[in-house]
């Protein structure tokens, strides 16, 4: 679980032995999931305090940060749980 103990897609893609991707599709309808998968993902899902991403909504941050500080405000943003990934431009 996260540090916040709310489970998350990769805690229901280990419980069911998939992967995140696998456990998308099969909750989002989506084909090419095999029935056998998709039930063992549902009950995978039925984790006190999990639900899809699109049920608790979703934040894009955008920081702008000096080369310099860059290192430091992406540990920052981990540390307090509030990233799970990061996009990377090069604008010079």
């Amino acid at each position: 679980m996260t540090r916040r103990g709310r489970p998350t897609i990769c805690d229901v893609a280990r419980r069911a032995g998939v992967s995140k991707g696998t456990v998308s599709f099969a909750l989002n309808g989506r084909p090419r999931v095999a029935e056998e998968t998709r039930q063992r993902i549902s009950g995978a899902a039925r984790v006190p305090g999990w639900a899809p991403g699109h049920r608790r909504g979703q934040d894009l941050v955008l920081q702008v940060v000096p080369g310099s500080d860059e290192e430091a405000s992406y540990r920052r943003l981990a540390a307090d749980g509030r990233g799970d990934g990061v996009f990377v431009l090069d604008c010079a």
